[in-house]
């Protein structure tokens, strides 16, 4: 794929094949669909290698018996995140959850303040002034009619929980799209009562709100994964919520308000791929992508080197 954690890794594996053992590389490219990639890498007339697929183990060793499969050395999650810069007590959902108040030492005064002033309050961020028709707003009810909500609705590219009707105070909370992690977390913010609505800006307008709050200094809450370079421009921390369980996971359902989640979603193991059929006429690369990996570090470094951080899975 040539998403950024992908084509570093691709980019590092090359360079010490065509480098050291003198080997010719063609790449190749795909999209999301890893039954097709698979296919390549058992091929005959093929035989590709992947440096990094977001597949379990077990999915993976079921489909295709010929392709040797190990673990990279990287556990990639999608999250709620805020700046690094907000103190874990606006960043907790329990403290959230009761409302408390906590004291902020600053040069000249201590103010008490509450865990949710620190994010803009629900109205701060108007986006008809970006989108103006009905079909423009990322959320709308033809593409959450697709997703599978059946109760919940979007209002001018909104989407409120219960505990942020008639009238409650609320705060804003940012996603991209709806279609990206659809439904996950506007279940953790309904059945943790959490006081946020859900604002979906495009993968641009999401960009440019990191931008805007971060220069500012300003909270904000938000929807994104890791390993990804928007971390590095924009240093971020998880927000906490009660950790991914089996349990948890069975609750699932693709209308937020019918849905249990209340929970992590389930983090997911960086996977590689080799063909079982080189494994003996070729043990020198055999040996390199069996001794091939790579930490969380080591791709947020590598990352650093990248250009612009782009938005979109």
């Amino acid at each position: 794929h040539d998403w950024s954690s992908h084509s570093i890794q691709q980019s590092a594996f090359r360079i010490i094949l065509e480098e050291m053992l003198g080997y010719d590389t063609t790449k190749t490219y795909y999209q999301t669909n890893y039954n097709e990639f698979l296919t390549r890498v058992t091929n005959a007339d093929c035989q590709a290698i992947d440096i990094e697929n977001w597949r379990w183990d077990w999915e993976l060793q079921g489909e295709r018996e010929e392709v040797l499969v190990q673990f990279l050395g990287t556990v990639g999650r999608e999250s709620l995140y805020v700046p690094k810069y907000l103190s874990t007590a606006s960043s907790n959902y329990a403290i959230l959850q009761e409302g408390l108040s906590y004291t902020c030492n600053g040069t000249n005064r201590t103010d008490t303040v509450t865990a949710y002033s620190v994010y803009p309050p629900s109205g701060t961020t108007d986006l008809s002034e970006t989108f103006k028709s009905f079909l423009d707003y990322p959320c709308n009810n033809l593409v959450t009619a697709f997703i599978g909500w059946s109760k919940s609705r979007c209002t001018e590219g909104v989407w409120e929980p219960s505990q942020c009707l008639e009238g409650n105070p609320c705060s804003e909370l940012y996603l991209a799209l709806p279609s990206w992690n659809p439904s996950w977390y506007e279940s953790v913010i309904q059945n943790l009562g959490l006081r946020f609505k859900v604002l979906y800006l495009g993968s641009t307008g999401l960009m440019d709100k990191l931008k805007e709050m971060y220069a500012a200094k300003r909270g904000l809450v938000y929807y994104w994964w890791e390993p990804h370079p928007l971390h590095i421009k924009f240093p971020s921390k998880s927000f906490i919520i009660p950790d991914h369980s089996n349990e948890c996971k069975a609750k699932f359902s693709f209308e937020p308000l019918d849905s249990g989640v209340d929970c992590m979603e389930q983090s997911t193991p960086e996977m590689k791929l080799f063909p079982k059929s080189l494994r003996s006429t070729q043990p020198d690369l055999y040996f390199l992508w069996a001794s091939f990996s790579t930490t969380l570090a080591d791709q947020m470094e590598m990352m650093a080197f990248e250009g612009p951080v782009m938005g979109g899975p």
